[in-house]
């Protein structure tokens, strides 16, 4: 029983005839019949008797229209579902296909391409790095801007990994390290290669001979992840991919103890050579330092994107 503080009173009552009357065969609220499973706020504000008549096996169908289940479900829509961008991939050699997708299934699409306004048909197919905005609207209400970037990057690049990356961060692949695609401080966004208990070493195929003044390679460090600058990063040259010629080497000049996540460049000194074939080796620190939570495990690497100049 429910005293409530407007004077009504609100009672619960279970009619049975042994101990062993668990299961619900009706119910009744001020004297009709109350088929739903659930009861309501008001009902409880305004008071009233709910009656229930157990019994020792299961009435399977008490409650069992649809209406009388309590739901969860959503029928209106306060806002428009913003549209989805669906391509193979961020980034291509020649050309790629994109469509926008309507969540809603009965939106007005509309779409913006390098800052001008299109009519959206179908998908469209891209030869160049392309922004898109897109937007969806359903009786006037129109949804938040999306936003997606395809990036045209240079065709017959080639990376050979010769130290596996970790399964669990890929990064979508070999090609991660030369999409041009930055990875930011945040290692869980899929945009680092990890390397766990291993160096880094990968050679780079350009494709072509091209005259080379630098060469770069992007590291992250977390520590709280056990996430650390490699020690060193090796660069080695070669116009046919079997005689290399030394390029750099540079030690890293990061803390191992500086928190948070951070990016590094390790990048060469002015160079002027020709070459088509870029080696990259990073080495790691090993095991997690003895002032760290993980002394004595190994450590990570976490690479992206290697660039020539």
């Amino acid at each position: 029983q429910i005293n409530l503080e407007n004077g009504k009173i609100f009672t619960v009552k279970a009619l049975r005839n042994s101990d062993e009357d668990f299961y619900i065969q009706s119910v009744s609220y001020d004297g009709e019949t109350y088929s739903k499973s659930y009861i309501t706020f008001d009902m409880i504000a305004n008071g009233g008797a709910l009656v229930i008549e157990l019994g020792s096996e299961p009435n399977k169908q008490w409650g069992l229209a649809p209406e009388d289940r309590p739901s969860q479900q959503i029928t209106d829509f306060p806002i428009t579902p913003v549209p989805c961008f669906e391509a193979e991939s961020k980034t291509f050699e020649k050309t790629l296909t994109v469509g926008v997708t309507d969540l809603s299934g009965n939106a007005n699409i509309k779409v913006i391409q390098n800052g001008e306004g299109i009519h959206y048909s179908g998908p469209i197919v891209i030869n160049k790095t392309t922004e898109f905005t897109a937007t969806a609207s359903v009786n006037g209400l129109v949804s938040f801007p999306e936003t997606a970037e395809y990036l045209l990057i240079p065709a017959n690049r080639k990376v050979t990994i010769n130290t596996p990356y970790s399964e669990q961060y890929t990064a979508g692949g070999d090609v991660a390290l030369i999409n041009t695609i930055r990875g930011g401080k945040e290692f869980r966004t899929g945009n680092w290669q990890g390397y766990y208990n291993t160096d880094m070493d990968v050679v780079v195929d350009l494709g072509e001979v091209q005259q080379i003044h630098s060469i770069g390679v992007g590291f992250l460090q977390d520590e709280k992840s056990w996430i650390f600058m490699p020690a060193s990063v090796h660069f080695q040259v070669s116009v046919d991919g079997t005689t290399f010629q030394e390029a750099g080497s540079i030690q890293n000049p990061i803390s191992p103890k500086e928190s948070g996540g951070i990016i590094h460049d390790f990048v060469t000194g002015p160079l002027n050579v020709k070459a088509r074939f870029i080696h990259v080796t990073a080495k790691s620190q090993g095991l997690c330092p003895d002032w760290h939570v993980g002394a004595g495990n190994p450590g990570w690497i976490f690479a992206d994107e290697i660039w020539t100049k």
